[in-house]
């Protein structure tokens, strides 16, 4: 989604009983790269749902244009687990075949 040179980036929180709702929002303008302003949303967004009670598990899902060490941080620094779906290159898939079949 593109708004007249708008970048939206949007986290939401849900439960197993509960629909997802917009936690946190930004509008990045120019040609803002997927991940920019990333951590901080995380950061809020995690920070939101245990102001609002979660006090259990907390995870995380991004893709990989999200892949990036200041993420990663933010969700470990808040607790969180996390899946980031990691891009795919030669060296990501070389550590792959390294992986014995009963890993």
């Amino acid at each position: 989604m593109l708004l007249r040179g708008l970048s939206p980036l949007v986290a939401t929180l849900s439960t197993p009983l509960a629909a997802p709702v917009i936690a946190a929002a930004r509008l990045r303008g120019g040609s803002a790269g997927s991940a920019r302003g990333a951590a901080s949303l995380v950061t809020e967004a995690l920070a939101l749902a245990r102001q609002v009670g979660a006090a259990g598990l907390v995870g995380l899902r991004a893709d990989s244009a999200y892949y990036t060490g200041a993420v990663v941080s933010a969700a470990r620094r808040a607790g969180a687990r996390f899946s980031i779906t990691v891009p795919s290159n030669r060296g990501v898939r070389a550590a792959i075949a390294t992986i014995s079949e009963d890993a």
